[in-house]
């Protein structure tokens, strides 16, 4: 055999191995989006309500009526000891957590 046929032979190897590179690499990229689920929207959270703060509020200071709103928040992440009513918040005074 020639060397332009040896040079013509392993081009088109080395074409037909890439070809397949490309080839395996679409499959896995199909798979693993296949694998995905989405997360389900019919699957709802539980949430409760909590008061949060408007403004930002120093040490000691009062909490007044426009400083605090209601709020639905995911109960995981929720603190244990939440205020959930705003009169349990107004008339308290800032202090550090």
């Amino acid at each position: 055999m020639s060397n332009k046929a040896k040079v013509f032979l392993i081009v088109i190897a080395g074409l037909i191995l890439v070809a397949v590179g490309v080839f395996a690499s679409i499959l896995l990229v199909q798979r693993y989006q296949a694998a995905q689920t989405p997360v389900n929207a019919e699957e709802e959270t539980v949430k409760t309500t909590v008061v949060v703060l408007t403004r930002d509020l120093s040490l000691g200071d009062r909490i007044e009526n426009g400083d605090v709103e209601l709020a639905s928040v995911p109960v995981e992440i929720a603190p244990r000891d939440v205020l959930s009513t705003l009169d349990a918040a107004v008339a308290r005074w800032s202090k550090p957590i």
